[in-house]
């Protein structure tokens, strides 16, 4: 075995906006397949359908603008639970006056604050916080070429690419301090003024602050909660079975699109009816080519740490067509409806927006110790969408090389990453392969943080439009 310098590696294509979208897009016709987009919402004080609303208007606006006029429709889709049944919410665009069978456009949320809401404390939040700097340490001192191949630009490397853990420590060890020094000031504050004479004045005012005080540190608390929380990778972890329920969840979310069907019947009832033996073999394969998928083309957004959560669920949604798990696919990865049609045409499309997937790369490598050499081999294959080699260490010797028959069906779909220089969350995205950088390049001052911004820019909705709804 001998050290891994993957020196071919270069970083992805950074791009800006194109100036001429708009004129572009106002010459092309209405995009042709079905399609819905699964949006994941990032960290903080997030409620249901605020972002589906929020992503839903920026389309809208962005396909007005170019001409189009459009009819909205709310649609509830049943999903089964257990034996019972409930609804999904979820907003669908056509065009007015469509011919019956026009393609449309439905937008589905994932939603996931509430598996993590009030599971995470102060003592955590420390605790958390100091072991990312000893994973960022490990990882980048293990890899120390990655920083140069990549040109990590951020803060925490020097201009050579190199890590400066002194930097990100003391960065890290602030923000710890700081959400401490928070609590105790509130704390010391509202105590103090508990003791005013007069009882109408102090009782009041410290009411309206422990409220105000309060409030904050209860959003402050669960917004740094979301990412402690989800971002813990050791199975003995109090938080590890809700980061699996998040998963879980946002892989059933993605399948339910990829398995749903036109019309009443479904692949579920047709495989009850081959099980009783209801209908022959050959009954059941002339039916399932007579199904058509509600949803030829499936895109993923997600937006901050939304993007971890929506790349984990692709990821294990490959697992799964190779388990021959999918409903509606075969093992290699060919629909069972339409036979010539491979997966990655379907799920075709995935959008990343103020993502920090780079920055938090070693939560999804583990510092597993070089003579491990059948683990390293294992994890890199588990995690593999779209990752580049990030393994320090190269096996040469074929009698330590491990086989895998996993087979990466999702390598070579669409993924454009939108970031800005003023978001200081994201950045462009170099350790995954084949993704296309897009710089938003925002006009604001240099103390401004742009995170947010994307929600309301029209050139990111077109260029969105652009390059998946064609």
């Amino acid at each position: 075995m001998k050290k891994n310098a993957p020196e071919n590696v270069v970083p992805n294509k950074k791009v800006s906006f194109n100036p001429e979208v708009a004129e572009l897009l106002q010459k092309r016709a209405w995009f042709k397949e079905n399609t819905a987009i699964m949006i994941v919402h990032g960290i903080g004080d997030q409620v249901p359908l605020a972002t589906l609303d929020e992503f839903a208007r920026g389309l809208i606006t962005a396909f007005q603008s170019v001409g189009q006029n459009l009819q909205l429709n709310h649609v509830l889709m049943p999903k089964a639970d257990g034996d019972k049944t409930w609804y999904d919410n979820v907003l669908r665009i056509s065009r007015q006056d469509a011919a019956a069978n026009e393609a449309y456009l439905d937008i589905y949320e994932y939603y996931w604050a509430n598996y993590t809401q009030d599971k995470a404390s102060w003592s955590d939040l420390n605790q958390w916080l100091n072991g990312v700097v000893d994973g960022a340490q490990k990882f980048y001192k293990r890899n120390e070429t990655l920083g140069k191949i990549y040109k990590d630009h951020s803060i925490f490397f020097d201009r050579k690419g190199r890590f400066n853990k002194l930097i990100y420590r003391f960065f890290i060890s602030f923000a710890a301090k700081l959400l401490m020094i928070i609590d105790i000031t509130a704390t010391g504050l509202l105590k103090l003024l508990s003791y005013i004479p007069l009882p109408f004045i102090g009782g009041l005012s410290a009411k309206l602050l422990n409220s105000l005080f309060g409030t904050f540190i209860h959003r402050l608390t669960n917004t740094v909660g979301d990412v402690t929380v989800y971002n813990v990778i050791d199975p003995k972890s109090k938080f590890y079975c809700v980061r699996k329920q998040i998963s879980e969840s946002c892989v059933t979310a993605i399948q339910y699109l990829m398995d749903k069907t036109v019309g009443s019947t479904t692949v579920s009832a047709l495989r009850d009816d081959l099980a009783e033996r209801r209908i022959t073999q050959l009954q059941y394969e002339e039916a399932m080519l007579k199904l058509e998928p509600q949803y030829p083309r499936v895109l993923i957004a997600g937006h901050s740490l939304g993007s971890q959560i929506a790349y984990d669920g692709i990821n294990k949604i490959n697992f799964m067509v190779n388990q021959a798990t999918l409903e509606t696919y075969n093992q290699a990865g060919f629909s069972l409806l339409k036979p010539k049609n491979h997966v990655s045409q379907q799920l075709k499309g995935f959008i990343t927006f103020g993502s920090p997937l780079d920055k938090i790369v070693f939560f999804l490598r583990e510092n597993v110790p070089d003579e491990q050499y059948i683990r390293r081999q294992m994890l890199k294959n588990f995690l593999g969408f779209k990752m580049h080699d990030t393994d320090p260490i190269a096996i040469e010797d074929s009698q330590h090389k491990t086989g895998s028959t996993l087979v990466r069906m999702f390598e070579d779909i669409t993924w454009r990453n939108y970031f800005d220089r003023h978001d200081y969350v994201s950045g462009g995205l170099d350790y995954f392969t084949k993704v296309v950088n897009v710089d938003c390049n925002f006009k604001k001052g240099w103390t401004s943080f742009t995170h947010s911004d994307y929600w309301s820019c029209n050139d990111f909705y077109l260029d969105i439009i652009d390059h998946y709804l064609d």
